[in-house]
């Protein structure tokens, strides 16, 4: 009983607790989110990066693909009790909003119109009223799916962003098999289950790559990757190494 490890009893609260507590009824707004000219700054900083994520998106042509930007999240802003705030700040009425997380600290947003993102920026010039999304906010980013190139030429494999909504997309793989068509690319998908597909494209080359990062479906795609392949054999095993067997142990197991 001397080595036995016990449950731990002891609890303290932290040395600097900046957390609200649930159900406490303050209304003392936390110690992390921003207020006066830091909070002024920090919208400031925000705008700027989203007049420049205006700028590229009314350079684009008329499309139904939806545009998509990265949020990049402060290290500490991603707990569950700051997720309904951050996400409020670029709800769309209809279609538009956070629609899936890239890494860690970084949402994907989708809108689909440049009204809906001057929108957005009327919020963060309302920066009191939207101090708590405002403080978890580090910047914006433009989003650029993920590449990885293969060797000369292969076989590629398609992951299309989720925009939450059946369908929108089912209209972005609609989409995407008509420049697949259009293109002459080869290729097959598979419904890994009734809202997740992969596009497996044949034989690509880099020149194929060059052609659909110029086609407007390029911001709809979340991954362009080298499709796996793996290797099975059924003599993988085979050795000719002899496995000692103890003659005590089988003649005790043949005796009994």
């Amino acid at each position: 009983m001397e080595n036995e490890k016990l449950p731990i009893k002891f609890f303290a609260p932290r040395e600097v607790d900046e957390l609200r507590i649930e159900g406490n009824k303050n209304s003392e707004k936390p110690k992390w989110v921003l207020r006066g000219k830091e909070l002024k700054q920090r919208a400031d900083s925000l705008r700027l990066s989203l007049d420049s994520l205006e700028t590229k998106f009314s350079m684009r042509k008329s499309s139904p693909v939806p545009f998509s930007f990265i949020v990049k999240l402060q290290s500490d802003a991603t707990a569950k009790s700051k997720r309904e705030d951050i996400t409020n700040l670029f709800e769309q009425k209809s279609f538009g909003g956070v629609v899936e997380l890239t890494d860690t600290n970084k949402l994907i947003v989708a809108l689909d119109s440049l009204e809906e993102l001057k929108e957005v920026a009327n919020r963060i010039n309302d920066y009191e009223i939207n101090d708590y999304a405002i403080s978890c906010i580090e910047d914006f980013e433009e989003f650029v799916p993920y590449i990885v190139k293969g060797k000369k030429e292969c076989n590629y494999k398609i992951k299309l962003v989720d925009y939450q909504n059946y369908e929108q997309n089912l209209a972005m793989r609609r989409r995407l098999e008509h420049t697949l068509n259009k293109e002459g690319i080869d290729y097959t998908k598979t419904d890994y289950s009734e809202e997740y597909y992969i596009y497996k494209l044949r034989n690509i080359t880099e020149k194929s790559l060059d052609v659909l990062k110029k086609a407007d479906i390029f911001n709809a795609l979340f991954s362009i990757e080298p499709m796996p392949k793996y290797k099975v054999s059924l003599d993988c095993l085979k050795s000719d190494n002899n496995i000692p067997i103890k003659n005590q142990m089988m003649k005790k197991c043949i005796s009994q």
